[in-house]
Formats: structure tokens, sequence, C-alpha cells
């Protein structure tokens, strides 16, 4: 299939939003599906949306930016879109804990994808640490009020700290173990 100009720009600018390919191909059938249905050729055959998806993910690949064969001519849309969209996201209420762990949640999830996808050891580094981060912004939020530590109290705190560091050594093998097996 040789895409349209604008079924290019389409693509580039969902990349530059951070979409996976798969979330892009999906979107790509609902925006577009009249152009599908017009073009049997295409696929050659009737496809379910989650078929004609597959196979327009394999075409998608080379407009991201990432990928070797990026077209130069889309790399001032892919920055412009990728401004926009950065200057959208900002969240202006990270004075509240709550959001911040969702924040560190959310960029954990992405640090993680891309240590399975790039299987490189600073994806993983990065994550464990945002893990470290989270662990200790919800031992803080645990104890919001001010708390006046007794000689009894220390190995309470030296046990717990023990049990949060342990819960990081784990999740940090686990991420070790998978991107090993990947």
């Amino acid at each position: 299939m040789k895409l349209a100009e604008k079924h290019k720009k389409f693509v580039v600018k969902r990349f530059a939003r951070f979409m996976k390919v798969k979330e892009i191909a999906e979107e790509f059938v609902e925006e577009f599906e009249e152009d599908l249905e017009d073009s049997y050729e295409i696929f050659g055959e009737y496809l379910s949306r989650h078929e004609k998806s597959v196979r327009l993910a394999a075409l998608f690949r080379r407009l991201n930016i990432k990928h070797s064969q990026f077209p130069e001519k889309y790399r001032g849309l892919f920055n412009e879109e990728r401004e926009k969209f950065l200057a959208d996201y900002r969240d202006t209420s990270l004075h509240i804990p709550d959001n911040v762990t969702r924040e560190l949640e959310a960029l954990y999830g992405l640090t993680r994808e891309l240590a399975f996808e790039q299987r490189e050891a600073k994806y993983i580094t990065l994550a464990l640490q945002i893990l470290k981060t989270i662990v200790a912004c919800n031992a803080v939020n645990a104890r919001e009020e001010f708390i006046e530590i007794t000689p009894e109290d220390a190995k309470q705190l030296t046990d717990t700290t023990k049990t949060l560091a342990g819960q990081v050594k784990k999740e940090s093998r686990r991420l070790e173990n998978m991107a090993n097996q990947n």
C-alpha cells in the first residue's frame, strides 16, 4: 500500500505524541476506514479491524523519527507536534502528592517499556531510579504529619526501610530478568 500524504502526516503526528505503532494503527483504521474500504488491493481480501491494524503497523514503522529511514521532510512536522504535545501535557498540579505519584508511575511504565523494547541498561537503571522515587514518595505520603522518633521507633523505621529496599531490589531483579529474556 502506498500511503497518501495526509496518512503519513497523521502517523508522524501520532508518533510525536509518544503513541505506539499498534495504537496508531488502530486510530488510523478508525479515522480512515473509508479509505481502507475503497482500496481492496491494499490487502487483497476482507480483513477484520485487528488484521488491518497489524498490517498497517508494518507500514508505519519507518515514519517513526527513531527509524533509520525516517523521511527528513517530516522532521519539522514531528518536532512541531512534539513541542505542542509537551506544552499541553504539563501538569500544574504537582504540589498534590497523589498527582506526583501518578506522574511517576506513568514515567515508570514508559521507561519500563523502553527497557524491554530497546534492551538497554540505561532504561533499566532509570526505571529502577523512578521505582525508588515512587517508594520514597509513598513512604513520605503515608506519614504527612511531623513524627518525633524515639529510640524504640528507630528499629521499626529500620525494618520498614529494609522491607522497602527489599521490594525495590526484588522489582529490579524482575526487570533485569525480563530484559534478559527478551
